[in-house]
């Protein structure tokens, strides 16, 4: 199966564990990196082609069904999707407008879905919430119209919508089909949010 990478002809830069040089890049943990209070952004340089790799934090200060309430009562779903959707546009056109032309837009997946959120009450203990999984496909559905829009408006582009969320959801729906054996039980202590203690050890079935 060909990755994105090799689909849109970009060279695949090598993953390095160490940060020693100007010109590469780490990756943190997924988990720590969406922590922090700005967005990640990785710039490289090939002759007249630039390679942007983004990671939007996903963690507010608040918690995220907090988050979600204060946003509910400021926005209906469908107007907080429509303003998500033009600040995307806003800042895709500015890097197309500065050389770029081959783009991932990666939709959101399932927050619905998250540990914290199933956790918070806002739906049946333990299942998944709707309403933020709603919310959720608002925006994808706008982000599909946006690169379809995109791809009309700058044929000398490439933009490429990235189904997250149908790929995350078939793993939480068909665990066993990806190698999971246990789906009721984290592989570390697990606090009052659903999420993983700092510094807790991990538990045995961590590889199932």
């Amino acid at each position: 199966m060909a990755t994105v990478a090799v689909v849109v002809g970009m060279l695949i830069l090598v993953s390095s564990a160490a940060a020693n040089g100007g010109a590469v890049g780490v990756r943190r943990l997924a988990a720590w990196a969406s922590r922090c209070s700005t967005w990640r952004a990785t710039w490289t340089r090939s002759g007249h082609r630039w390679k942007v790799a983004w990671k939007q934090r996903l963690h507010q200060q608040q918690p995220p069904h907090i988050t979600v309430r204060f946003r509910l009562q400021l926005y209906s779903a469908e107007d907080y999707s429509d303003l998500l959707i033009n600040h995307y546009s806003r800042q895709t056109l500015a890097l197309y407008s500065v050389g770029l032309r081959k783009f991932l837009l990666d939709g959101v997946g399932p927050l619905g879905c998250l540990p914290s959120l199933r956790a918070s009450g806002l739906g049946p203990q333990g299942q998944c919430v709707d309403q933020v999984n709603q919310m959720v496909g608002f925006f994808n559905q706008g982000l599909r119209s946006l690169v379809d829009k995109l791809n009309a408006d700058h044929p000398d582009a490439m933009f490429i919508y990235g189904n997250t969320y149908d790929a995350v959801y078939n793993m939480i729906n068909n665990p066993h089909k990806y190698g999971f054996r246990v789906m009721d039980s984290g592989c570390c202590v697990l606090g009052e949010d659903g999420t993983c203690e700092p510094y807790a050890e991990p538990c045995e079935i961590c590889s199932s």
